[in-house]
């Protein structure tokens, strides 16, 4: 919807002072006007011409309408449009025109289906609508006068890219749902009859039990190793759980392997060797550093668990004699401190502990800052 480029509002062979006629080609038949009798009609229609008076005594300076009316107009159709979560723009400017205009005074302006596509700004044959009384009832419409559809207008002039890719629809995007495998199997094993389902139920308990008879230490988490064992795991978990609880049961409760239990003793000998020899690197070469549980049990296996406490009795014992807590800290602080402090100047108070004992917080760190502070100073 847009006002006509290179054509101001009055007729482009009428007189300067502007009054549509009946005959006129651009604002139609407007004679019927006069024998409206719906009361919302009569209201749009007083005050459409109130807003073209405006137009024609020179108060509304249209020199920006003719770029600028319909991205805006197309623009406030779309932010409806979203508020009411539908895409049919063209008829929720129908909807909006409508119940603005009344009943008998939409078709006197000539709004007719064709027009509302136009309305929207899709492009047609006819490019945008250069009627201006249609234009100035779609003003009013959807902006209610000139107050907020000029400040679109002059919101759009300082950066119509931007404006216009704000009101943009992004596109709705239905992501279907994977058919998981698992639901094809369950969907297949319900549509079996009586003699399907027992025939298949017999061909998993015997793939089942030759694999048993085969090897001893067959559990059933090795089910899924067979060929098509998934879909036999998903059977006799689903569908013959019983006999499989019977035949197969599960090994929770059971003490592990002695294999299992030596490998288990090996992982945590490990873990207690990186901590400790990260413990000493730390001490060695960063003594400023507070070391801590996550410090020390950073990149090895199931750190999240034995961050808890939830490690071993050997390397919880381990854990507590190398992470700090702030006694073992501000010691090592003021080891550190003074250490450096006395090559400096050993008369220095900086140079001695009593200088950072007693403190504690805040206090302590700002002693510490003054300290190393004095050192980088006064140090050759």
């Amino acid at each position: 919807m847009n006002l006509c480029r290179r054509r101001d509002v009055s007729h482009r062979r009428g007189r300067k002072a502007w009054h549509p006629r009946e005959q006129c080609p651009r604002g139609g038949a407007l004679q019927p006007i006069g024998v409206v009798t719906n009361h919302d009609s009569l209201e749009a229609a007083v005050v459409i011409a109130k807003m073209a008076q405006d137009i024609l005594q020179g108060r509304i300076d249209t020199s920006a309408f003719a770029d600028n009316t319909g991205p805006v107009l197309r623009a406030k159709v779309r932010r409806i449009a979203q508020a009411l979560d539908r895409r049919d723009y063209h008829h929720v400017a129908q909807e909006q025109l409508e119940f603005r205009l009344g009943t008998e005074l939409t078709p006197l302006l000539g709004f007719a289906a064709h027009t509302f596509v136009r309305a929207t700004g899709h492009p047609t044959s006819e490019g945008p609508l250069s009627n201006p009384v249609q234009n100035i009832a779609a003003i009013w419409s959807l902006f209610g006068g000139w107050h907020d559809f000029l400040d679109e207008v002059n919101a759009r002039k300082v950066n119509p890219k931007r404006y216009d890719l704000e009101v943009q629809t992004r596109p709705k995007r239905v992501r279907l749902n994977p058919d998981n495998k698992f639901e094809r199997w369950r969907r297949q094993f319900e549509q079996f009859g009586a003699i399907e389902m027992k025939r298949y139920r017999q061909h998993c308990r015997s793939a089942i039990l030759a694999e048993q008879a085969r090897s001893p230490t067959f559990t059933r988490s090795k089910i899924r190793d067979l060929p098509d064992g998934q879909k036999l795991t998903f059977f006799a978990t689903h569908y013959d759980r019983q006999w499989l609880n019977k035949n197969l049961p599960r090994q929770t409760g059971k003490p592990a392997l002695p294999s299992v239990v030596a490998r288990e003793q090996r992982r945590e000998a490990r873990k207690r060797e990186l901590v400790l020899r990260r413990y000493e690197d730390t001490i060695r070469h960063d003594p400023g550093r507070r070391i801590t549980r996550a410090f020390l049990l950073s990149e090895t296996g199931g750190e999240s668990a034995y961050k808890r406490g939830m490690g071993t009795a050997e390397l919880e014992s381990l854990l507590d004699q190398c992470a700090d807590d702030f006694e073992t800290w501000s010691k090592r602080q003021i080891e550190l401190v003074t250490s450096l402090a006395r090559k400096v100047d050993e008369k220095s108070k900086w140079a001695a502990r009593e200088t950072y004992e007693g403190f504690s917080g805040n206090a302590f760190s700002d002693r510490l800052r003054r300290g190393k502070a004095w050192i980088e100073k006064n140090r050759d």
